[in-house]
């Protein structure tokens, strides 16, 4: 009785916290609803609205980045053969929000995520030339090799304090076998940046049957980087046999220790979902990241992407009560 009357209250709250979403958009954008569903989160949290429209909302990062999205996707999206999101609404001063709001035209396709089957040449050749055709545009962005390297040396540390409680001695060793090779070795540094979408996993891939990939979303983490940033998550979710293929229709340049980097970063995605479950009390993310660990320790050719669940609508500071 107790377990119901908890999913009923929490029912209800998640239907608030939809409604303050519903009433935020009708105010900034004077936009009549009929629907509105919250589809997912992360950095923004995201609802469908009238099953045509896409609104994000800033969540645990600055205002100003959903901005910058809406303007790389701006600047790029002539460069582009595949379609990206195409920002019609935007506003960082909604009296009732304290951060931004964008929407835009909903996009054809279904995430690869969820397609069970695919014409996996056929995928591969098309996300080849949209990474040769993404990884080409010159944006005029400074990179510092340094900076890249810093980051990922704070997040090795990071996850020594956050997540080492939560592993064996045999992860812990496997983790440190992982990163500090990596991070000590200068060969690994000297890449070419690109222009990288950052966050090219199947979850950003929007796919239809009769046309393959039809269009590419959430530019949030789009900037100048490591060209492995954009096919590590493509090698733990199909494997070496799909990267090969995806390589092979690739036309930018390919240095001696891109496939190093790209087997490096796949099992480097394990941690940033271990660390989400860890630090927000999500425990089926957490087991699903060990899992994962499990089968990176084990050498396995897939070792799998993100758990595909929406991430909670959960309220942080700063959000609507």
């Amino acid at each position: 009785m107790d377990q119901n009357n908890s999913s009923e209250n929490s029912e209800r709250s998640e239907l608030k916290s939809i409604g303050i979403y519903k009433e935020i958009i009708k105010e900034c954008f004077h936009i009549h609803i009929s629907t509105i569903q919250f589809i997912g989160g992360g950095s923004y949290r995201v609802f469908e609205v009238n099953n045509n429209l896409i609104f994000k909302f800033t969540h645990e990062i600055p205002p100003e980045l959903l901005k910058r999205e809406k303007d790389v996707c701006d600047s790029i999206r002539d460069n582009l053969s595949v379609p990206i999101p195409h920002y019609l609404y935007f506003s960082d001063t909604c009296p009732s929000f304290k951060g931004a709001v964008g929407g835009y035209q909903k996009l054809e396709g279904t995430s690869l995520e969820g397609v069970p089957t695919f014409d996996q040449t056929k995928t591969a050749h098309q996300i080849g030339q949209f990474l040769s055709e993404l990884h080409a545009i010159n944006p005029n962005e400074k990179f510092s090799h340094e900076k890249a390297r810093t980051e990922l040396t704070e997040l090795y540390h990071h996850i020594q304090k956050a997540a080492f409680p939560f592993l064996n001695k045999k992860e812990q060793q496997w983790t440190q076998s992982l990163f500090e090779p990596f991070l000590d070795d200068k060969e690994y540094w000297n890449f070419t940046p690109v222009f990288a979408h950052g966050d090219f996993d199947s979850s950003n891939i929007l796919y239809q049957p009769s046309e393959g990939i039809c269009s590419i979303i959430d530019f949030e983490e789009a900037g100048m980087g490591d060209p492995a940033w954009d096919f590590c998550c493509l090698l733990a979710e199909y494997g070496s046999t799909f990267l090969k293929a995806v390589l092979k229709s690739y036309k930018c340049a390919k240095d001696e220790t891109l496939l190093k980097r790209i087997r490096f970063h796949s099992k480097r995605t394990i941690f940033h979902e271990l660390l989400y479950g860890i630090e927000y009390n999500q425990p089926e993310f957490t087991a699903h990241g060990l899992t994962r660990l499990h089968k990176a320790m084990n050498n396995c050719d897939i070792i799998g992407g993100w758990l595909n669940q929406p991430m909670s609508l959960a309220r942080r500071e700063g959000f609507p009560e």
